[in-house]
């Protein structure tokens, strides 16, 4: 069994039944008064009643109880008044937490500790200190928190620096260049790649969008920058042979394998090729058009000359790591299960510290996986849940200054805490489960789950390769839902799509007997005031129909699946959920299935893939239950990070982009956030097929 299943069940057997804990019902005082200028509850002890047991009906932790009454640490006496505040340092700090940008960590006094000693610890003035503590005069307080300003100092020289320049050299700063070059007939990226001496992976991540299938005419961006080196490098994707890699790049195989002595004839995901191009030519391109960049419209950064510099100089395996994973385990509730049930059996979705045991499990299995391929590393569990006291007080742990990494916590309020930790001792830090941007506060933060702004261009690279040539009609329910995403998609799919497509239909407008040629428009229907008439006027009985839905909606979802239904014997329709379908459960089957119905999800499993079935053999042997989806996605977080750091070592960002990890239930696919961290911008797109959900191959 599980080490933390089995601390919890043991304290539940030490501890026993909360019935034995409390020989009464605690009732409020009703008594309120004002001291010092702050409300209080006057709570009269009585027989059987703890700290623990107040703290449980007032709702602050037991910390502020003591603060408040020094005199209770040692115990409570029968008839003992103590002063309860009517507003706990939580609910404070939480609003605090909500309003603008809260730029502060908070330090726990200790006795004896002075305003300048503790300046020392976070490397910060004592008047900086002071002026962010007006209270200070009042002296300092065992238990007291203080609030630590963040430095503004790096951010504030580098805004200084960027105004400088700006009004010393306006132009030079305007001046940031790259190509266009548009597609010819028959040329191929790999054509592309080769002739301006960059790796596909970095065209890539300057066009956002960009796949193999390119076409005639579409633009590819081209960065001003000349390569030194002999050679581009080539990560390979699935495995194939190297002759085919070769015929890709129109070379033979001969000179593939003199460029990577040792190489076979088959390749596979991950392996790193060096593509030789020869010396360096003329850096300015003939045909090309040269854009001069402003500012705000700079294309997004990418890894200079090539991936192949993040697997050089691989960090040594003798490194050890520390990881901080701060996890939800309501460890002070271990004493409510109740153990004397009719069977003596514990049911755990009774009971909040059994909540995430699953994602501290799946965990485990990918550390102890990477431990076996030589990660060093040090694992510090910490019980981090909503509350913001607790987060406090683990932030005062000395060694946590020192993580590499800090996973968690789960809840978005007490994350913004640790995150601007984070950012003052310069960790990375990850969050798990959210999709909220206001996470996103620090350049040190990932947010794991991607936003909903992700889709389209996901969106954008699904039409490019399956449906550049059919009729587009985005529907939503009324004209207030959506607006800002409807704008998004069209942008997408407007760089995707042709203006125009050829369409058989003998005769039609005057055209050749053989076919048409008609404009290619994206159309939107308003729900509300359109019905389904508003499809049926833009609908074509020509192409296929791909009908965008926007609703998430339970009611909406069905009703508009049904109408569509009605209409697939006269058009031929295709369905795309947004932005998650996979939630939504009242959906009928068979809809889904005649009208080929795609969707988003964060989270995709093949259970006939061999690695998901060996997690699922080695959970259920290791943990005796099956893994639910906390144990899948702390899984693949694990596999993910700590194995960019095995092989990138800490300062590994730079290197996300070219770190392709095969997963259990999605890929990563990090990129800079606004306003600031990083963000995974990968969603699964799924489709109903055979009575199963399958995942569609999309660039």
């Amino acid at each position: 069994m599980n080490k933390l299943r089995q601390i919890i069940i043991l304290l539940v057997i030490i501890t026993g039944s909360p019935a034995l804990l409390m020989s009464q019902e605690i009732e409020k005082s009703d008594h309120l008064e004002r001291i010092d200028g702050k409300i209080y509850y006057l709570h009269t002890i009585k027989q059987g009643q703890t700290l623990y047991s107040l703290s449980k009906v007032y709702g602050l932790p037991v910390d502020e109880l003591v603060y408040e009454n020094p005199d209770a640490k040692g115990g409570l006496a029968i008839g003992q008044v103590l002063n309860i505040p009517f507003e706990s340092r939580d609910e404070k700090i939480t609003d605090d937490l909500r309003k603008g940008e809260f730029r502060f960590i908070f330090h726990i006094v200790k006795k004896g500790q002075t305003l300048y000693g503790i300046s020392r610890i976070y490397d910060i003035t004592a008047e900086e200190l002071k002026g962010a503590n007006p209270e200070w005069t009042e002296g300092l307080k065992p238990g007291q928190y203080l609030k630590i300003p963040l430095k503004e100092a790096a951010r504030s020289e580098h805004k200084g620096v960027a105004e400088k320049k700006g009004n010393d050299d306006r132009r030079a700063q305007e001046e940031k260049k790259y190509f266009e070059h548009t597609v010819a007939s028959k040329e191929t990226l790999y054509g592309i790649a080769r002739k301006y001496r960059i790796s596909i992976d970095s065209l890539m991540a300057f066009n956002l969008g960009l796949t193999e299938d390119i076409f005639p005419g579409e633009v590819v961006r081209i960065p001003v920058s000349l390569n030194p080196e002999n050679f581009i490098t080539h990560k390979v994707r699935k495995k194939t042979k190297l002759k085919r890699v070769a015929s890709k790049y129109t070379m033979s195989v001969t000179d593939i394998k003199e460029a990577n002595p040792g190489t076979r004839s088959r390749v596979y995901p991950g392996d790193m090729l060096i593509i030789p191009v020869g010396p360096p030519a003329d850096p300015k391109p003939d045909n090309v058009h040269l854009v001069i960049q402003k500012p705000d419209d700079t294309p997004p950064e990418i890894v200079s000359n090539d991936s192949i510099r993040c697997y050089e100089g691989t960090p040594g395996n003798d490194k050890e790591y520390r990881i901080a994973l701060m996890i939800p385990l309501y460890a002070e509730e271990v004493r409510d299960i109740n153990i004397y049930g009719k069977d003596g059996s514990v049911t755990p979705s009774d009971y909040r510290p059994f909540n995430f045991i699953q994602f501290y499990e799946g965990f485990m299995m990918a550390l102890e996986e990477l431990k076996a391929e030589g990660l060093n590393v040090r694992l510090y569990v910490y019980d981090v849940d909503e509350k913001v006291s607790k987060t406090i007080k683990v932030l005062q742990e000395p060694e946590l200054s020192s993580m590499d990494l800090i996973i968690g916590p789960f809840f978005s309020r007490n994350f913004k805490l640790v995150s601007n930790f984070a950012e003052m001792f310069d960790i990375k830090i990850v969050n798990p489960l959210t999709r909220r941007a206001e996470v996103l506060n620090s350049p040190n933060v990932f947010k794991l789950k991607p936003s909903h702004d992700a889709q389209p261009a996901m969106l954008a690279g699904f039409v490019k390769k399956y449906h550049r040539e059919s009729k587009i009609i985005l529907v939503r329910n009324n004209k207030f839902q959506y607006a800002r995403d409807i704008k998004l998609i069209k942008s997408s799919l407007q760089k995707v799509i042709p203006s125009g497509v050829k369409v058989a239909g003998p005769g039609l407008y005057d055209a050749s007997p053989d076919s048409a040629f008609i404009t290619n428009n994206i159309d939107e229907v308003i729900y509300a005031s359109d019905s389904i008439d508003g499809i049926i006027r833009h609908a074509s009985i020509l192409r296929n129909n791909l009908v965008i839905v926007l609703t998430d909606n339970e009611i909406f979802a069905p009703e508009i699946l049904t109408r569509l239904n009605d209409l697939k014997d006269t058009f031929d329709i295709t369905v795309v959920g947004m932005p998650e379908w996979d939630m939504l459960t009242n959906l009928e089957t068979d809809y889904l299935l005649d009208l080929n119905v795609y969707f988003f999800s964060d989270s995709y499993y093949d259970y006939d893939d061999a690695k998901v079935q060996a997690f699922i053999n080695g959970f259920r042997s290791r943990y005796k239950t099956h893994p639910d989806n906390y144990a899948f996605e702390a899984y693949d977080l694990a596999s993910f990070f700590l194995g960019a750091m095995m092989r990138f070592g800490t300062d590994c960002v730079k290197c996300l982009p070219y770190y392709q990890q095969k997963l259990l239930k999605t890929s990563i696919r990090f990129a800079p956030a606004n306003p600031s961290g990083y963000e995974n911008l990968y969603w699964n797109l799924c489709r109903y097929r055979n009575y199963q959900v399958e995942k569609v191959d999309v660039p």
